[in-house]
């Protein structure tokens, strides 16, 4: 497990002699995270927000947030809708996806240790006070009336734009040990879920996009 935090000088935004050089960060703040592994973070605004993971075998659950100009980590302090403070349950492996047209963030899925989970978080960030809100959302299933199982490891394939809150799911490991290619499609506006059946020649794409992410169309 590691919370070594390394920059990559990408070509051309640089100098010549500096191009897609690795540089380790050095991090500030009154605390920074633990070292961990199977931790998820999104990248919202000039912020990184990290969540979850492992560290010697310890299930986290804080939620982090890291400057991106100056590599300064903040410890968040979730609430609820009530203005209670509130903490997603621990996890690993989960999803984290984010929202730029509302600058919301999301939390789905992953393993506790003992069981696949389904939940999903939202979590909605006001700039003015850094404050964050929590709301646990809850699905109803349309469509397909097939089990739809907690899983981690899933991916994302797609998500919101400006008019619609549609994020389309793919794949992940459910329970007993089975891996799925199943899409799930979450409207977060209508609460709603749904099981999306692709074709072979598609469902085998997005197989290999899942396992090779430098794949594109």
């Amino acid at each position: 497990d590691s919370n070594s935090l390394f920059k990559r000088r990408i070509k051309g935004i640089k100098t010549q002699n500096e191009e897609n050089e690795w540089e380790k960060m050095e991090q500030k703040g009154k605390s920074i995270p633990e070292p961990r592994r199977y931790s998820a973070g999104v990248v919202l605004g000039d912020s990184f927000y990290l969540f979850g993971g492992i560290n010697n075998g310890s299930f986290l659950n804080h939620f982090w947030k890291m400057k991106i100009t100056n590599c300064e980590w903040e410890k968040m302090n979730l609430k609820d809708l009530n203005g209670n403070i509130f903490q997603i349950p621990k996890r690993k492996s989960h999803l984290m996806f984010c929202d730029i047209f509302r600058n919301q963030i999301f939390v789905y899925s992953g393993h506790n240790g003992n069981s696949y989970l389904k939940d999903m978080f939202k979590l909605s960030l006001n700039s003015s006070n850094n404050e964050i809100i929590v709301e646990e959302m809850k699905f109803q299933q349309i469509g397909n009336n097939s089990p739809i199982f907690g899983r981690y490891g899933a991916r994302l394939l797609f998500s919101f734009n400006s008019d619609n809150q549609l994020a389309f799911i793919f794949g992940g490991e459910i329970e007993n040990g089975n891996k799925t290619n199943e899409i799930l499609c979450f409207d977060i506006k209508k609460k709603t879920i749904c099981i999306f059946n692709p074709s072979k020649e598609i469902q085998l794409f997005l197989i290999l996009v899942s396992k090779y992410p430098k794949i594109r169309v």
